[in-house]
C-alpha cells in the first residue's frame, strides 16, 4: 500500500466523520484498519479520529519494526513510549536512536546515548553531543578518533563546552584547505594564522583568497611587517 493509496483512504474517512461523526468511522472502518497492520495507514487513523484505540494502532507500529513510524507514534505522547523505544534499540540505527532521544520528550537518552557510542559514527556522535545531558567528552572522544576535519569542525563549533584546541588540532593536520578556513571563520578561539598556514601552504587558490577575504587589511599590515623584517636582515 503506498502512500498516495494511505492518502485517498484517509480522505474517504474523513468525508465519512464529517459526514457521519467519529463513531460512524469506529463502527465501519477501525476492525479493518487494524487488520492491514499498515503503520502509516494506523498512525493517520490515530491521527485524526479522536476516539480510536490508540494502544491497537501503537502495536502494530511496534509489530511492524519500522523505525520510521515507531518514532513518530512516540512523539504522540500518548502511546507506549517504552515500547517504541524497545524497537528503535533494538534496530542499533545511530541515526534513529539520535532522533529518538532529540524528538521524544522521556526519552532515556542514556539507553540511546550508548548505541550511538558503539556506533563510532562521527555524525551522529556529534549530533549527539548537543543534548541535554550527554556525555559531551565521551562523543569527543569517539570524534577526534575518527579524525574527519568536518566533524571536528562541527564539534567545536557547535558543542558547549568542546575541547577547541584537540579538535583543531585534528582539522590542522588534515591540511584540508575548506575545514581549515571554517574553523578559523565559525570557531571562537581558533588559531587563525595555523589555518591560513595551512591554506597558503596548499593548491586551492579559491581558499586562499576566501582567506585573505576574511582577515582582510590584518593580513597586509602583517605581510608587510614581514617584508620589512627580511628586508632589514639582508641588509
Amino acid at each position: 500500500m503506498d502512500r498516495f493509496e494511505i492518502s485517498g483512504i484517509i480522505d474517504r474517512i474523513l468525508f465519512i466523520r464529517n459526514k457521519y461523526g467519529e463513531k460512524a468511522v469506529i463502527d465501519n472502518f477501525e476492525k479493518n484498519i487494524l487488520k492491514a497492520k499498515n503503520p502509516e495507514l494506523s498512525y493517520c487513523f490515530l491521527i485524526y479520529i479522536d476516539s480510536a484505540d490508540v494502544k491497537a494502532h501503537s502495536q502494530v507500529a511496534i509489530d511492524s519494526k519500522d523505525l520510521k513510524w515507531n518514532l513518530e507514534f512516540a512523539q504522540l505522547g500518548k502511546t507506549d513510549t517504552d515500547a517504541h523505544a524497545q524497537v528503535i534499540l533494538e534496530s542499533k540505527d545511530p541515526d534513529y536512536n539520535y532522533d529518538f532521544a532529540y524528538r521524544v520528550e522521556g526519552a532515556d537518552i542514556k539507553a540511546h546515548e550508548k548505541i550511538v557510542l558503539d556506533s563510532k559514527d562521527p555524525e551522529c556522535n556529534c549530533d549527539f553531543a548537543s543534548i541535554k545531558g550527554a556525555d559531551v567528552k565521551a562523543h569527543e572522544k569517539v570524534v577526534l578518533e575518527n579524525k574527519n576535519p568536518e566533524w571536528c569542525f562541527k564539534f567545536a563549533r557547535n558543542v558547549k563546552g568542546a575541547d577547541i584546541k584537540a579538535l583543531e588540532k585534528v582539522v590542522l593536520d588534515s591540511k584540508d584547505p575548506e575545514w581549515n578556513y571554517k574553523f578559523a571563520k565559525e570557531v571562537k578561539g581558533a588559531d587563525i594564522f595555523a589555518h591560513r598556514k595551512v591554506v597558503m601552504e596548499g593548491y586551492s587558490f579559491e581558499w586562499k583568497n576566501e582567506f585573505d577575504r576574511l582577515i582582510g587589511k590584518d593580513i597586509r599590515i602583517i605581510d608587510n611587517i614581514n617584508t620589512r623584517i627580511l628586508s632589514l636582515n639582508k641588509n
